[in-house]
């Protein structure tokens, strides 16, 4: 080989990997020109990007709640507190409070309901208002003490109203009064006679009368067999007794010639109020 062909294949080679090394040069320089081109985001920017939300569409189809101004009452329980439970009634003491629990109610009435004296006659008697004293979402409670003097025959319930106007009734509670006093009548004693127009002395014996205390004495015709009696036929002898006394009864000359029974109920004080506490009963024949 001579020095002229050594020399071209030397020459061949280097040129090529020049070429090489301008192409890769212009190459990285067209990329950082790019890339100079492209402006930076900043961490604000993008901070902007990911908090933008799409706007909240108000206007929905869903109804307002319900208040509870516009929903039906419910009466939960009805119960008389302290109260001790037999087979037929409920027997309670002074300061015992009627309890009521119910939802929505704007109203609440205790009454008694039964039948009045030995007559057949039924009545419905209201007791008093209730109050309500607590608000829960399982039930206001409504409370009012209960009347004394409600016979174990009647039965005691609450009425109530809702903001709707409708009347709701409790189920029926059967009460029966449980006193300390005792009253007996000792004149006039059973199916004893009695003269028209004569005077007769009506006696009674107390045992632990509250404070204040007064009778009632009223007499009434007993219904013979078939036949029925109103209350207008009821006579009140005498309204305001002292309880540790007697009572002189002229009996009237034109007083119907019949069987008639005696009641002498007792009233006390209690709570700032009279009311009806024992009740004794005979009765006697008009001649």
């Amino acid at each position: 080989m001579n020095m002229k062909n050594l020399q071209k294949g030397f020459i061949v080679p280097v040129l090529l990997v020049i070429i090489a090394l301008l192409v890769i040069g212009g190459g990285v320089y067209i990329y950082e020109n790019k890339k100079a081109e492209v402006p930076a985001v900043s961490d604000q920017n993008l901070q902007q990007t990911n908090t933008q939300t799409p706007p909240v569409n108000t206007q929905t189809n869903t109804p307002p709640p319900q208040t509870s101004e516009n929903k039906k009452g419910v009466i939960i329980s009805l119960v008389v507190n302290p109260c001790s439970q037999n087979q037929y009634s409920c027997v309670y003491s002074y300061g015992a409070k009627a309890v009521l629990l119910g939802k929505n109610l704007t109203s609440a009435t205790m009454k008694s309901s039964g039948s009045s004296g030995s007559g057949a006659v039924p009545f419905d008697d209201v007791v008093g208002k209730m109050i309500k004293v607590n608000e829960s979402v399982n039930g206001d409670r409504w409370e009012s003490v209960v009347r004394t003097g409600l016979e174990g025959t009647a039965s005691f319930y609450v009425e109530a109203k809702d903001s709707q106007g409708n009347i709701l009734k409790s189920e029926k509670l059967h009460l029966q009064y449980e006193s300390t006093s005792n009253l007996t009548i000792i004149s006039p004693q059973r199916s004893e006679e009695l003269q028209r127009g004569s005077t007769k002395e009506i006696k009674w014996t107390i045992s632990n009368p509250p404070k204040n205390s007064w009778v009632r004495i009223d007499i009434s015709k007993i219904p013979e067999s078939g036949q029925t009696l109103s209350l207008q036929e009821a006579i009140v002898l005498q309204k305001d007794v002292p309880s540790n006394s007697s009572f002189t009864w002229n009996i009237p000359s034109n007083l119907e010639a019949r069987r008639y029974e005696m009641r002498v109920d007792l009233y006390g004080e209690v709570s700032n109020f009279d009311t009806w506490i024992v009740r004794s009963i005979t009765d006697f024949v008009v001649k």
